[in-house]
């Protein structure tokens, strides 16, 4: 089951939300790359998201 969901996370073609449980936690979210993939997450919403570069994927409220 582990590899199953490693495999999904790491592949690059179908977009892929992950929602964590702990309090504060925010949501990871892999994408195919874009250029104004920063825009459409932020959606005129003050929150800004977070590139994570390390390990490829952004951090939104």
């Amino acid at each position: 089951m582990e590899q199953s969901i490693q495999a999904i996370w790491k592949q690059d073609e179908i977009p892929v939300i992950l929602r964590r449980t702990g309090k504060g936690e925010l949501l990871r979210v892999r994408l195919p790359f874009d250029g104004n993939n920063r825009q459409w997450l932020q959606n005129a919403r003050r929150t800004t998201p977070s590139w994570i570069a390390s390990r490829k994927f952004w951090e939104i409220p």
